[in-house]
């Protein structure tokens, strides 16, 4: 597979693949031109680089749960991001490699560590503040470092909320109409987002007071209707039943297997057209006989032979 294939992907500990005999260098010398993707939780060097990670080690020692919680005295929470994130950054890193064989036509080893793509792709503005101002950020809950008020907020029902961010003076005095209560507009406590984030909580309590006695849709359309960023925090069930996302064609049924059901389409349109599901993603080993056969050469009388000796992968569509 290795001679004719353009990527390799592989997601172990550094080492691993020389212990089988299928390190870069062997991988090189029966493709010279082959991409070599090694995707680890600290990457291939450093004093850290042969430590076993998952998801929420990786989510502690990036840095990202000492920004999650509600305050600098909440426990740290969750976010459960790493393996999209790592994803993301290994594609644009094959794509890359791939321009840069393009002009050289050379391979590439690409060293990916999970740990610092988490970093970069959710913190980097955090870091950076510390690099550049020397402060170390704590939790902000649903608040933010310059706007004011931001937050998620309590409507009628149970367990319903809404959030909103105000990050103009214009918006800040459309609330205040919103919510009848002109006089906070011109309040001297609260004529700047600086100033309002002093008195955030008491700011909070105040839209507290108007949102929990609407329900969350009007809430959020009288908001936008007044300019506002605003919008409800949905649950699963909202989102299947959006009519927004079904009119956008987000739910897709596949156009070549209906009896598929339906699945989450793609987040992009193209103006051209394009962008159709034609089937979900393939079962476990459904293109086994054809990658055995054509790809690898192998006779069809030769598969029951393979499967006896399949090293753990599902041949059963053989």
């Amino acid at each position: 597979m290795v001679a004719i294939a353009d990527i390799v992907v592989e997601n172990s500990r550094p080492g691993v693949l020389d212990r089988l005999a299928l390190g870069y260098e062997r991988l090189q010398q029966i493709n010279p031109k082959i991409i070599l993707v090694s995707m680890s939780a600290f990457g291939r060097t450093g004093p850290e680089s042969s430590y076993r990670g998952y998801g929420g080690t990786i989510e502690a020692i990036s840095g990202i749960q000492s920004l999650t919680g509600y305050g600098p005295d909440d426990p740290p929470r969750r976010i459960k991001e790493m393996d999209v994130t790592n994803g993301i950054m290994g594609a644009c890193a094959v794509i890359t490699a791939l321009i840069h064989r393009q002009s050289t036509q050379q391979g590439d080893w690409i060293d990916l560590s999970e740990t610092e793509s988490a970093s970069h792709g959710l913190i980097g503005e955090h870091l950076m503040d510390y690099a550049a101002n020397g402060q170390s950020r704590y939790p902000l809950g649903n608040r933010h470092l310059e706007f004011a008020p931001q937050g998620c907020y309590p409507c009628q029902g149970e367990d319903s909320w809404l959030v909103l961010t105000i990050q103009t003076e214009a918006e800040w005095q459309a609330l205040c109409k919103l919510l009848g209560h002109n006089d906070w507009g011109s309040d001297q406590r609260y004529q700047s987002a600086k100033a309002r984030h002093r008195y955030h909580d008491e700011i909070d309590a105040k839209i507290t007071a108007w949102t929990q006695m609407q329900p969350v849709a009007t809430a959020c359309d009288a908001l936008q209707a007044a300019g506002i960023a605003a919008g409800p925090v949905m649950t699963m069930t909202d989102l299947c039943q959006d009519e927004h996302l079904k009119q956008r064609d987000y739910y897709q049924t596949p156009a070549q297997a209906p009896e598929q059901g339906q699945y989450l389409g793609f987040p992009f349109r193209l103006s051209k057209g394009g962008g159709q599901m034609l089937s979900r993603g393939p079962d476990l080993g459904a293109h086994n006989q054809e990658i055995i056969c054509k790809l690898l050469g192998h006779a069809k009388t030769d598969l029951p032979e393979i499967k006896a000796e399949s090293l753990g992968t599902s041949l059963d569509p053989l």
